[in-house]
């Protein structure tokens, strides 16, 4: 697995052949994806470094937390997982 480092390393490497003109104007798409991975490993690093620093999380704040990772009405899902858990309906 590449680290954080790697794919900046891999990003900016790219950037600067593409403004010598050694890439195509076109090779953005890859420096962004670079760029979008090495966001996504950094984040991956220091939830890994909070959780390890942190007592662990109740099932309600593991809930939370996983609803802010995904793309959907938020709000709503929480309701009803929370609302689960406590044994009745949201």
């Amino acid at each position: 697995m590449s680290t954080w480092t790697h794919e900046r390393s891999k990003a900016a490497i790219l950037q600067r052949e593409i403004k010598n003109g050694r890439r195509p104007k076109s090779d953005q798409k890859l420096v962004d994806e670079h760029y979008r991975n090495m966001r996504a490993l950094r984040l991956a690093d220091y939830i890994e470094r909070t959780l390890a620093a942190a007592p662990p999380l109740t099932d309600e704040q593991r809930i939370r937390l996983s609803e802010l990772l995904r793309p959907t009405d938020r709000r709503s899902i929480i309701a009803n997982r929370l609302a689960a858990l406590d044994g009745g309906a949201a």
